[in-house]
């Protein structure tokens, strides 16, 4: 790109680009759908529901936010938490980082490379690079939010679809499906041959295996997995929980489901 006489003159250039939500041009994104998509565009702005691909955010990302999914009902609460009580509205990269284990109490990143790691989340929203991330930047991670909130529940469908029946509700035989050898908890390896290479499901199972395994542990008890029933379609018949399987390990205790709740 610094010498014009070397560049290709043939082939396929492609690239992406990134910007904060306060940045996005929506009458240029509007004008590039009509003109490219041939569709007529009558949805104002306020209407519009921004979405991001988890598969196009960095694993670092995905791992603060599998964190923030497990222990807040929103991001926003996240943003605050980490800005404290009076605070000015933006984050630096210093408050960023004392905030994971002082504030947040997220051990996600520990390690020799935790601050680059950090710094990796930090400038996934400051992408401007001036140093500071607003509230409005901040918001780049909702839009990941409502894609990992739809996975869930599209995986959740799936499990209906395949072990739906009359007698006994079909999470309850995932279970066991998926605990296959009665050890009361679910490695990432057994959860992967079973939803990826056996029900042949090509959503991201291992985003949904890690925002299950909130203890970070490496496997998924039957406590964390009846947070699926969170995001049903329908309430359970009769009401009640999540069955206890007949052979849990100690890490195991049904007790729980709680529910949290871009553009493409």
């Amino acid at each position: 790109w610094e010498d014009y006489n070397r560049l290709y003159d043939s082939g396929t250039f492609s690239c992406s680009y990134m910007c904060s939500p306060n940045d996005m041009k929506f009458d240029l994104r509007k004008q590039f759908f009509e003109h490219y998509g041939r569709w007529k565009v009558e949805v104002p702005r306020d209407e519009v529901l921004w979405w991001a691909a988890l598969q196009e955010a960095p694993p670092d990302v995905l791992e603060f936010l599998e964190f923030l999914v497990a222990h807040f009902d929103n991001i926003w609460d996240a943003f605050r938490t980490i800005d404290g009580p009076g605070g000015n509205g933006v984050l630096t990269l210093r408050e960023f980082e004392t905030s994971f284990p002082k504030v947040l109490g997220c051990h996600k990143f520990d390690g020799p490379n935790e601050k680059q790691r950090i710094a990796n989340v930090f400038r996934y929203l400051d992408p401007s690079g001036e140093g500071e991330v607003s509230i409005e930047e901040w918001g780049a991670l909702n839009n990941l939010w409502n894609e990992m909130q739809q996975s869930i529940r599209e995986f959740v469908q799936f499990l209906e679809r395949i072990y739906g029946g009359d007698e006994e509700d079909f999470l309850d035989v995932a279970w066991r499906e998926f605990d296959d050898d009665g050890s009361g908890s679910i490695t990432e390896e057994e959860w992967t041959g079973k939803s990826l290479k056996e029900l042949k499901y090509f959503g991201p199972s291992e985003i949904i295996f890690r925002f299950l395994d909130k203890d970070d542990e490496g496997t998924v008890s039957f406590e964390e997995f009846v947070e699926l029933d969170a995001f049903r379609r329908k309430p359970r018949q009769g009401g009640g929980g999540s069955a206890a399987p007949s052979r849990m390990s100690s890490k195991a205790s049904p007790s729980r489901a709680g529910s949290k709740g871009s553009n493409r």
